[in-house]
């Protein structure tokens, strides 16, 4: 039944609350509240633990990315000095002060030149100069990081270089030799 009273208030009866539902409503909530902050802890220290493991997969893949670039610019260098000098046939292994080298010989206004490659000084070194100039390891340009580059002579048309790049990490390829087109062959190399 339900009373208006002359205050202006309704009241119905047979609702009246007791002490104990009261008590069990502030525990649910609380243990609602524990639940909300315990799915949440959940999902900070989850997302905290894929943020540690997404940064070590990329540094893995950065440094594999590194090494193949330090790997693929050594390579290429190498080929594109091969290529450009192979046009007058003399690109062979040999040593420069007792250091390997790779040595392409042309000739610039009818004068004999050598490019010798080698690693020095934890790099790769191009050296230009006259065959007969007298110059040493410490003349050359430094090229790119490299700890150690070696040239090997298996043929007349191939030289295996063999390279250790700054990280210890070894790699080697084979670099064959056009023999040269002389121009009364009409050919171009």
């Amino acid at each position: 039944m339900s009373n208006y009273s002359e205050s202006g208030t309704f009241s119905t009866s047979g609702s009246s609350t007791s002490g104990s539902s009261g008590s069990s409503g502030a525990r649910r909530h609380s243990i609602d509240f524990l639940f909300v902050i315990v799915l949440l802890l959940f999902l900070m220290v989850t997302s905290v633990l894929m943020i540690l493991l997404g940064t070590g997969v990329y540094r893995r893949v950065l440094a594999s990315m590194s090494d193949n670039y330090d790997a693929r610019t050594c390579q290429a260098y190498v080929l594109q000095k091969v290529r450009r000098g192979q046009a007058a046939g003399q690109v062979e292994a040999g040593e420069l002060e007792g250091v390997s080298a790779l040595l392409i010989h042309e000739e610039v206004a009818g004068r004999p030149f050598v490019t010798y490659l080698y690693a020095y000084d934890g790099h790769l070194n191009e050296l230009f100069t006259p065959e007969d100039s007298g110059l040493g390891l410490i003349a050359g340009s430094a090229i790119l990081p490299l700890n150690d580059i070696q040239f090997d002579q298996l043929s007349d048309r191939a030289v295996r270089v063999s390279f250790t790049l700054e990280d210890g990490k070894a790699s080697a390829f084979l670099v064959h030799i056009l023999p040269a087109v002389s121009s009364e062959e009409g050919g171009t190399p």
